[in-house]
C-alpha cells in the first residue's frame, strides 16, 4: 500500500494555520515537518488520486478524489501492507459517518487520550494495520512507514505526470 505524508505549506486561514504550527512544533526531527497522513487508494487515469484519511475540515474520517502537488508529498510504498484491508476499513468508518478526533490528535503531542469511537489522520490510516495506531503522529508515521518501506516520491510524480498526459 502507498501512504501520503504531507510536508508542505499551510492551508490559508487562522485555524488551519495554527493547527499546523502547533503540529510542527510539538512534533520531533527528523520528520517534524509532516503534519498529515493519507492512505492512497487508486490512482486515476488523468493523474488524480482517491486518498483516504481523517480530517478536521472535511468533517471526519473521509475518502476524497483530488491533484496532489509534487513537493509537497512524501510518498512511501509499504508493501506489507494490502490496499485493500485499508479500502474496507475506510468504507466500514465512512459508512458510520465517524468524526475528527482532535483530542487525540492532541494527545500524541500533550497529555492526554483519544476519543474512542473518532480518528486523526494517522491512527486512522495506520489502524488496519498497526498495535495501538493512536500513538502516532504525522511524524511518527512517517517514520514508521519510512521503516518498513520505501520513499518513492520522485518515481510517484514522475510517473503521475506522464499518466496525466
Amino acid at each position: 500500500m502507498i501512504t501520503l505524508h504531507y510536508t508542505g505549506p499551510a492551508k490559508p486561514g487562522l485555524l488551519p494555520r495554527i493547527g499546523w504550527w502547533l503540529i510542527k512544533t510539538g512534533q520531533k526531527a527528523p520528520y517534524g515537518h509532516c503534519t498529515h497522513t493519507e492512505a492512497l487508494h487508486e490512482v486515476h487515469p488523468d493523474g488524480s488520486v482517491t486518498m483516504a484519511s481523517s480530517s478536521i475540515a472535511d468533517g471526519g474520517v473521509r475518502r476524497k478524489r483530488t491533484r496532489l502537488v509534487p513537493g509537497r508529498w512524501t510518498v512511501v510504498d509499504v508493501p506489507q501492507w494490502d490496499v485493500r484491508k485499508s479500502i474496507n476499513f475506510f468504507d466500514a468508518v465512512i459508512e458510520a459517518g465517524l468524526a475528527y478526533d482532535a483530542r487525540g490528535a492532541a494527545a500524541t503531542l500533550l497529555p492526554g487520550k483519544q476519543h474512542s469511537g473518532r480518528f486523526f489522520c494517522t491512527e486512522a490510516v495506520l489502524y488496519p494495520f498497526v498495535q495501538a495506531p493512536h500513538y502516532y503522529n504525522p511524524a511518527l508515521g512517517l517514520s514508521l512507514c519510512l521503516s518498513l518501506g520505501t520513499d518513492i516520491t520522485e518515481t510517484f510524480f514522475k510517473e503521475l505526470e506522464h499518466a496525466s498526459r
